[in-house]
C-alpha cells in the first residue's frame, strides 16, 4: 500500500496539535497545581474530591461551634467567678455581724456592704451572650455539637446554678442572699441557718463552675481532634487533585520536545514532493 505525501502531512498535523494540548495542559495544571482541569479527565478522583470538599465544609462548621461555645464557656466561667466572689463577702459579713458589741452604726455600714455585693452578683447573674441570651436561661441547658455525637452546654439552666425559682431574684441563691441582707437591716446577726443556706448555694455554683470547666476541657481537646482531621483531609485531598511537581515538569518537557519534532517533520514534508514544487 502506497503512503502518499498527504498523510504524512496529517500525521504531522496531527502529532503537533496533540503535543500543543498536552504542553499547555501541563502548563495550566503546573501554573494552577491542580492535577485535574475537568471532571471528565478522571471522574472517580473528582467524585472523590465532591466527598472531601463536603467533609472539609462540616469541619469548618465545627470550628465554628468550638469558637462560639468557647466563648460562651469563658463568659460564664467568668460570671460565675464574679458571683462566688460576690458570696464571700456576704459570707464575711456575716461573720463579721456575728460580734455581738456591733451598734447600729456598724451594722449599718455591713449593710451598705451586703447591698454593693447584691448588685454586682446580680450583675453577673443576667449576663448574656454575643447573640443576646441569657447565660443562665429560665429553660433547659442549651447544648451545641462541636465535633460528631460531642455536645457541650453553651447556656446552662438557671435551677442549675441559683436553684429553684422562676427567675434570678426568687431562686434560692438570692433568697438566701436577701436573707443575710435583712438580718444585717434589722441590727441582728444572721442565724445559723440563714448562714448554711449561703454555703448551700455556693456549693451548687462551684458544682456548676466545675461543669464549665469540663465543657472547657472538652472543647480544646475537640478542636485538637479536629483539626488533626481537617488535616488529614487536606492532605487525601491535596495527594488526589495536586499537581506533582516532578511529574508536571517531565510531562511538560516531553510534549514540547514531541511538539519540536512534529514541527521539525512538518516542515521537512511541506519541502518535498508536491508541496515544494507547489511553491
Amino acid at each position: 500500500m502506497r503512503i502518499s505525501t498527504k498523510q504524512y502531512y496529517d500525521v504531522a498535523q496531527q502529532s503537533m496539535v496533540r503535543s500543543a494540548e498536552g504542553a499547555y495542559s501541563w502548563q495550566r495544571k503546573l501554573a494552577s497545581g491542580q492535577r485535574i482541569d475537568r471532571a471528565s479527565e478522571d471522574p472517580a478522583a473528582a467524585g472523590r474530591a465532591v466527598i472531601l470538599n463536603a467533609r472539609l465544609s462540616r469541619i469548618d462548621m465545627f470550628k465554628s461551634n468550638q469558637d462560639f461555645a468557647r466563648a460562651n464557656l469563658a463568659d460564664m466561667d467568668t460570671a460565675l467567678d464574679g458571683i462566688q466572689t460576690q458570696l464571700m463577702i456576704i459570707q464575711e459579713v456575716s461573720v463579721q455581724a456575728g460580734n455581738g458589741s456591733l451598734n447600729s452604726e456598724a451594722y449599718l455600714a455591713l449593710g451598705a456592704k451586703i447591698e454593693q455585693a447584691i448588685d454586682e452578683l446580680e450583675k453577673n447573674a443576667l449576663q448574656q451572650d454575643s447573640a443576646g441570651r441569657p447565660l443562665f436561661d429560665n429553660g433547659e441547658n442549651a447544648e451545641l455539637e462541636i465535633q460528631p455525637g460531642l455536645t457541650v452546654n453553651i447556656l446552662l439552666a438557671r435551677s442549675q446554678v441559683f436553684g429553684g425559682g422562676a427567675g434570678v431574684d426568687d431562686s434560692d441563691l438570692m433568697n438566701a442572699v436577701n436573707a443575710i441582707a435583712n438580718a444585717i437591716a434589722a441590727d441582728r446577726p444572721p442565724t445559723e441557718v440563714e448562714v448554711s443556706d449561703i454555703a448551700t448555694v455556693r456549693e451548687t455554683l462551684t458544682r456548676a463552675r466545675a461543669n464549665v470547666g469540663l465543657d472547657a476541657g472538652a472543647v480544646d481537646a475537640s478542636r485538637d481532634a479536629i483539626e488533626a482531621y481537617e488535616l488529614g483531609t487536606i492532605q487525601q485531598k491535596s495527594e488526589l487533585l495536586d499537581t506533582d511537581l516532578a511529574q508536571g515538569v517531565s510531562e511538560f518537557v516531553r510534549n514540547q520536545t514531541l511538539l519540536e519534532a512534529a514541527r521539525s517533520l512538518f516542515s521537512r514534508i511541506s519541502s518535498t514532493g508536491l508541496f515544494g514544487m507547489l511553491r
